[in-house]
């Protein structure tokens, strides 16, 4: 190879003249480049990207389902039905002990704590007085099942709401 020859471009002037006139116009009218696309471009592949992202999301809790639901409703039971469980326990308990505490032919059932001194105090054994064992799994029993009637008439009124509103929408459909 000679140095006298020079490297030959493809296309014309004319070409190459116009496409920098292009360039010069898209700097004048404030379009930014990011990583060499438009901004409507980068704009348009972020999209895309969110929307793969989103589908393989759904795909994944479909898959996940069967994990989940009983997840969901473990967390359900932990934090709204285990406390009604424990407030229908204390207040059962707290009856009982004021019931029994005044009939004489309950004594069986209860017995006198001597470590601390609360609102059931005894001033004859002075101590706090409290259910037996046996009686606390009885009512801890009750409360489980009271617990759990409550929540399903619970459930049953939400569900017979959405029922009959689905009803009502199904019925006036003509109008929508």
């Amino acid at each position: 190879r000679s140095s006298g020859h020079m490297r030959q471009r493809s296309g014309d002037r004319r070409a190459r003249s116009g496409s920098v006139e292009r360039n010069q116009w898209r700097r004048a009218s404030g379009e930014h480049l990011v990583g060499g696309l438009s901004q409507g471009s980068y704009n348009g592949f972020k999209m895309a990207v969110a929307v793969i992202v989103f589908h393989f999301g759904v795909k994944m809790l479909v898959q996940f389902a069967d994990i989940l639901i009983p997840f969901i409703m473990a967390l359900l039971i932990v934090t709204v039905l285990e406390p009604v469980k424990q407030v229908t326990l204390e207040v059962m308990e707290c009856t009982l002990v004021l019931i029994f505490s005044k009939l004489s032919c309950c004594r069986c059932c209860i017995r006198v704590s001597r470590k601390g001194y609360g609102s059931g105090v005894d001033e004859r054994h002075g101590g706090r007085t409290e259910i037996n064992e046996l009686m606390k799994r009885v009512l801890l029993f009750l409360s489980i099942i009271i617990t759990i009637l409550l929540a399903g008439r619970l459930f049953w009124l939400v569900g017979r709401i959405v029922w009959l509103s689905g009803e009502a929408v199904t019925q006036d459909f003509q109008y929508y």
